[in-house]
């Protein structure tokens, strides 16, 4: 749903970047959760209920970005989105923790949508 711009904490935007920028390059819809909506109108469905919620992290809970970036390793530096050299796998995770531990704030990591809906017969 791409990227919650906190400026105490550069990397963890430039990151949620890259996924969702690869996401976008390979043809996926990144704003598929605020289209739930029409998705479900279209189908002829009725709208029960349709819910948004952030995903938050802290110092605390930590983050599963660096995870997320070696999962999608090949795909991000495949689709042109960053180098190896400036996403520098084999630290990034370290250096996010550092920055979160610094910024001592909350970071939106992530967007997550549901939708209900009945079929009338």
């Amino acid at each position: 749903m791409g990227s919650f711009k906190n400026k105490d904490l550069p990397l963890h935007t430039q990151v949620q970047t890259w996924i969702w920028d690869t996401v976008a390059k390979e043809g996926g819809n990144v704003h598929i959760g605020l289209n739930l909506y029409s998705v479900f109108k279209q189908a002829g469905l009725t709208i029960a209920q349709v819910r948004a919620e952030a995903v938050l992290q802290t110092p605390e809970t930590g983050s599963d970005l660096a995870w997320v970036v070696k999962m999608m390793l090949p795909r991000i530096i495949q689709s042109g989105t960053a180098n190896q050299k400036e996403i520098d796998i084999d630290l990034l995770e370290e250096r996010l923790n550092g920055e979160r531990q610094n910024a001592d704030t909350v970071i939106v990591r992530d967007m997550t949508f549901g939708i209900w809906g009945t079929l009338q017969a």
